[in-house]
């Protein structure tokens, strides 16, 4: 089967429609055979002509391949989800988190946890003292297992039922929220998995799984909020961040597939080569259709 060059095999592929093999490859990529010549600019040896560079063809020598580190895969028929990218954020899971409030007012006396330490439900988190509870101190407690997110207030502060003391919950669970635009609304298929990339880390994608979605529009940009449930076991992602989320809004079957890599601009269109022998490669041109 005919490979490609891919200087980076990966998950993305884009659908073909067909691909012809018509255009010439750029001169720099060319390489060129010729014998040695004379000072008469003779052939140095008799009935040896110099080889013409084929047109669309680009020879490699094994060292040039090797130092360019190409890597080839095959051009192959499959499905897949048709995406459309939209710019969204993470979150806390909000379903496996949780504010910590005094149940009555009095003055914060103790803290016995900083954020970031892990708890597990029923641990003390602090003491608040009630003048009318005489000397016995109100217990703030964990209410599920986790970690502290976030603590606020002050050692001395007078507090009341509606202050957030602590903010816990479990990191290993964000959310993922899209912001679809609003002629979008009505092709998001909501049985696929969601592709997240965030920002700090843009070559790892992460799938999440669709929860939610809010039930208005906001009305100056006209987006919608879909909400997704993403893994984070390894603590990689933070709620807060940017991150891009790409959601299925179609079905491409039985198309010919070709890797985001492979695919370059030669002449202001779209090709890419093929490999017909170790260190020979044709130029193709392709017709490309959607992203899956």
């Amino acid at each position: 089967m005919t490979q490609i060059i891919a200087l980076i095999v990966a998950a993305g592929l884009v659908l073909v429609a067909g691909c012809g093999r018509n255009a010439s490859s750029p001169d720099e990529h060319e390489e060129h055979a010729a014998g040695k010549k004379d000072a008469h600019g003779h052939a140095e040896h008799e009935g040896e002509e110099a080889q013409a560079a084929e047109e669309g063809v680009v020879k490699l020598s094994p060292a040039a391949v090797a130092a360019s580190k190409i890597k080839t895969g095959e051009i192959r028929t499959g499905s897949g989800w048709v995406r459309s990218q939209f710019v969204g954020r993470l979150d806390y899971n909000k379903d496996i988190t949780a504010i910590v409030s005094a149940p009555m007012e009095g003055r914060l006396q103790k803290w016995l946890v900083n954020v970031g330490d892990k708890v597990r439900v029923g641990d003390v988190l602090a003491h608040v003292q009630n003048p009318q509870n005489l000397d016995t101190p109100i217990l703030l407690k964990a209410p599920l297992d986790g970690e502290v997110l976030e603590r606020k207030s002050a050692l001395g502060a007078w507090v009341k039922p509606e202050d957030t003391l602590f903010i816990v919950g479990d990191l290993s669970s964000l959310w993922a929220i899209a912001e679809v635009r609003e002629e979008m609304l009505g092709k998001i298929i909501k049985d696929a998995p969601g592709h997240i990339q965030g920002l700090s880390n843009p070559e790892e994608t992460f799938a999440g799984q669709f929860l939610r979605s809010s039930a208005e529009v906001e009305p100056e940009m006209r987006t919608c909020e879909f909400v997704y449930a993403l893994p984070n076991r390894d603590r990689v992602l933070r709620a807060g961040m940017f991150a891009y989320v790409s959601l299925a809004t179609g079905r491409g079957e039985n198309k010919l597939l070709v890797p985001d890599e492979a695919v370059q601009t030669v002449r202001g269109k779209p090709a890419t080569f093929g490999e017909e022998e170790p260190g020979r490669y044709r130029l193709a041109e392709l017709t490309l259709g959607q992203k899956i």
